[in-house]
């Protein structure tokens, strides 16, 4: 992948290294913060990786490139949730987790865009939105009211935004 902009998005999450793993690989995690969605794989090094929205279209596709639980997981990515998206080639996203003391630096890093294609500009305000619904998922259980953040995002994914109006925010 050429080397193009890239996201960096740092949030501090109050749990364990392992919990927090769980939450990015664990489909039944996902869909309590990431936007009711279901993420598939079994997460080892050279196999694929499938997210899907809450009533079960494609969102995202990819490989995973490097798997050290509960420390860092790399992956392509792959969007395929509207056409203007599919006709971009895939990029990276690299997760890595840092534990300091009872809380967990998350660092979510998105690159390899050949350029500010329909992916790197629809991702923009989601890594932020992610990383706050999954911070406030630690926190007491509760709804976030998620429409507020839909300007940032284009209309497909606005219309299951404001199908869901809220996340939920459930502890496991």
């Amino acid at each position: 992948m050429s080397k193009g902009p890239e996201h960096v998005h740092v949030t501090y999450i109050k749990t364990t290294p392992e919990r927090l793993w769980q939450a990015l690989t664990d489909g039944a995690v996902t869909k309590k913060y990431y936007f009711g969605g279901d993420v598939r794989s079994d997460w080892k090094n050279g196999s694929t990786y499938n997210f899907t929205g809450p009533r079960g279209e494609a969102q995202i596709e990819g490989k995973v490139v490097e798997s050290d639980p509960p420390r860092k997981l790399v992956t392509t990515f792959k969007a395929v949730w509207d056409d203007d998206v599919k006709k971009d080639k895939a990029s990276m996203a690299t997760f890595e987790i840092e534990p300091m003391g009872d809380v967990c630096k998350l660092t979510v890093i998105h690159s390899g865009f050949e350029g500010e294609t329909a992916t790197y500009q629809q991702v923009t305000g989601g890594w932020p939105l992610t990383g706050m619904a999954l911070r406030h998922a630690y926190s007491k259980p509760k709804t976030m009211d998620c429409r507020g953040a839909c300007k940032h995002f284009p209309w497909s994914t606005r219309r299951s935004l404001y199908t869901l109006k809220t996340i939920r925010l459930a502890g496991w």
